[in-house]
C-alpha cells in the first residue's frame, strides 16, 4: 500500500476516535454524581479503545492483504512469463516475432524481457567442435528434455521420441550447409535442437557427427531420465528421414540404386535412365537382423560399423516411410508433372484441359478454410509448390478439379491414391481399414505402366507399397511424418 494511503488512514482513525469521544461526553448528564460521571468516562474511554482496536485490526488486515496482493503478483508474473515461453516453444515460434510481441506485451508488462532468449532461459553459447568436413555444436538431449519437462505438464512416464536429421541450405550463394539433429516427444508438436552442423558439405564422416548424440541417447535409454523427483522412461519411438539422409545415416545405397530400398531386397532395373522398380506383390522384406550383418552386399554402401547400430532398436522398422517426402514432393509432384508439363503423350494434358484446371485453381484462391495453411496457386508457379500445397491437392483439391480434365480410368486411379492416404492419414482408420488402404496402393503401383509408362514407376512409388504397414506399427502417416521437423527448418533457416 503506498505511504499517502496509509497515512491517510492513521489520520482518519484518530479523527474518529476523537468524534466518538466528544459525542459521548456531550450526552453527559450534569445532574450526574461524580461515581457516575466517574463510571461513565472509564465506559467512554474503555469503547474508545475497543474502536481504535477494531481500526487497527482493520489496518491489519489493509497491509496483510497487501502483502498477499504483492506475493500473488509475482506469482502471476512468473505464470506470465513461463506460459508465454511455453505457448512460444509449442507453436514454433520464431525469436523475431516473440522480439516484437514483448515489445508491445512491456507497454503493460514491463516485467518482461525484452529478448525471446531470455523468456524461453535459451543457453546464449555451446561449445564448438572441429568434425570432418565443418563444426558441430551439441546441445545435448538431457538439457532439451529438461527444457520441455519445465515448461509443459506432461503426465505420461514414458517418454517417445521422434528424431529427424536433415541437410538444409543456409544460403543460395554459397555451399554452406546445415544438417541438425531434431527431436520430438511424440503426442506433441514442440521441435527441439539437440546439435547442428554447419559446413560447405554434408558431414564427411557420418558417425562423428551424430556419435554425440547417439552416445546420450543410448545412456538415456538405459538408465532412464529423472527430472523433479520423477522417473521417465526413453524410447526411440522413429527416426524420421528423407532417402538421402537415411541412406547417409545407415550407410546404405542411394535411392537411385539397385537395392536402395531398405524395407524389401526387391532389384530395380534401368529404364529410359530412370531406376525403376516393377510392381511385385509378396518381395522378401528385410530384418534388422540381415541389416547388421550385411547380409545383402548390394543394399550397403558402408560395411564398417554405423554410429546408429549403438542403439537397441530394430533399425529396420525404426525408419519408416515418411509420406512428406515419399507421397506429397515424391509421387504428387511426378503425377501433376506428368499430366501439365510432358507433352504429347497419352496421359498429357491439352492446352484447353490445363487452362480450365488452371482457372479451377484460381478460382478455388482465398476460398479454402483458414485451416489450410496455403492457398491453391497458379500451375506456372508448379515447381514452387510446397509439401503442404500438393497434400491438400492430393486430399481435398484434386479430387474435385481433376474430374473435369482427366480420362476417367486416370481419375479413378488418382482416387485409389488419394483415397488410401485419407484412410492411412486417420488415427482410427488406418488401424480399422489398414488393408484396404493396403491393397488400394499395390493396386494404384501396379496399373501405373499401363495409364503411364513403364520408367514411371521411380523409388517413391515403390515406398507406396510399405506405407500401410508402417501405420499399423505406428498408427497415423502423420504422426511419423517430417512437416513438423521440416516448419522447425524453416525457422532455423531464418
Amino acid at each position: 500500500m503506498p505511504s499517502k494511503i496509509k497515512q491517510c488512514v492513521r489520520n482518519e482513525s484518530s479523527e474518529v476516535v476523537s468524534l466518538l469521544l466528544s459525542a459521548k461526553k456531550k450526552k453527559k448528564k450534569n445532574n450526574e454524581d461524580e461515581d457516575i460521571a466517574t463510571s461513565s468516562s472509564q465506559n467512554d474511554f474503555s469503547e474508545a479503545n475497543i474502536i481504535r482496536d477494531e481500526i487497527n485490526e482493520t489496518e491489519n488486515e489493509i497491509y496483510s492483504s497487501e502483502e498477499n496482493d504483492n506475493a500473488e503478483l509475482l506469482i502471476n508474473n512468473a505464470d506470465i512469463k513461463r506460459d508465454l515461453a511455453i505457448w512460444s516453444v509449442k507453436h514454433t515460434i520464431s525469436n523475431s516475432a516473440i522480439n516484437e510481441l514483448l515489445i508491445i506485451l512491456r507497454k503493460t508488462f514491463p516485467y518482461l524481457p525484452r529478448d525471446a532468449r531470455t523468456l524461453k532461459q535459451t543457453p546464449r553459447d555451446a561449445p564448438i567442435t572441429q568434425i570432418q568436413g565443418g563444426n558441430y555444436v551439441h546441445y545435448g538431449l538431457r538439457d532439451c528434455l529438461t527444457d520441455f519437462l519445465s515448461q509443459t505438464t506432461y503426465l505420461n512416464d514414458i517418454i517417445d521420441l521422434n528424431i529427424s536429421i536433415d541437410g538444409l541450405p543456409v544460403a543460395k550463394s554459397s555451399l554452406a550447409q546445415a544438417w541438425p539433429i531434431l527431436i520430438n516427444i511424440n503426442g506433441t508438436e514442440a521441435v527441439q535442437t539437440v546439435g547442428i552442423y554447419s559446413g560447405n558439405s554434408k558431414p564427411k564422416d557420418v558417425n562423428e557427427f551424430i556419435q554425440p548424440f547417439v552416445d546420450e541417447l543410448r545412456e538415456l535409454m538405459n538408465e532412464n531420465f529423472a527430472y523433479k523427483n520423477k522417473i521417465y522412461k526413453i524410447n526411440c519411438r522413429a527416426i524420421i528421414c528423407d532417402a538421402p539422409a537415411r541412406s547417409l545415416l545407415m550407410g546404405i545405397k542411394s535411392h537411385t540404386g539397385y537395392s536402395s530400398c531398405h524395407k524389401c531386397n526387391q532389384r530395380g532395373e534401368h529404364i529410359n535412365h530412370r531406376m525403376v522398380f516393377k510392381f511385385q506383390k509378396n518381395s522378401t522384406l528385410r530384418t534388422d537382423e540381415s541389416f547388421r550383418q550385411r547380409s545383402d552386399t548390394n543394399f550397403h554402401k558402408e560395411f564398417n560399423h554405423m554410429a546408429i547400430e549403438d542403439l537397441s532398436v530394430d533399425l529396420i522398422k525404426s525408419f519408416p516411410m515418411d509420406y512428406m517426402h515419399v507421397v506429397c514432393l515424391g509421387v504428387v509432384k511426378t503425377l501433376m508433372n506428368a499430366w501439365i508439363q510432358k507433352k504429347n503423350q497419352p496421359y498429357s494434358l491439352t492446352n484447353q484441359n490445363i487452362v480450365h484446371l488452371n482457372d479451377q485453381l484460381l478460382f478455388l484462391k482465398g476460398k479454402l478454410p483458414r485451416e489450410f495453411r496455403r492457398s491453391t496457386r497458379d500451375l506456372k508457379e508448379f515447381e514452387r509448390y510446397k509439401a503442404t500445397e500438393f497434400r491438400t491437392f492430393l486430399l481435398y483439391v484434386g479430387p474435385f478439379v481433376l474430374k473435369t480434365v482427366l480420362d476417367e480410368k486416370r481419375y479413378l486411379h488418382f482416387l485409389q491414391l488419394s483415397l488410401s492416404m485419407r484412410i492411412l492419414l486417420d488415427s482410427k482408420q488406418c488401424q480399422t481399414n489398414n488393408r484396404c488402404a493396403d491393397e488400394l496402393l499395390q493396386s494404384f503401383v501396379k496399373l501405373l505402366p499401363e495409364y503411364y509408362d513403364a520408367s514411371i514407376s521411380v523409388y517413391n512409388f515403390h515406398c507406396l507399397t510399405h506405407l500401410a504397414n508402417d501405420c499399423l506399427l505406428y498408427g497415423s502417416s502423420e504422426t511419423i511424418s517430417a512437416f513438423k521437423f521440416e516448419n522447425k527448418l524453416g525457422i532455423l533457416k531464418r
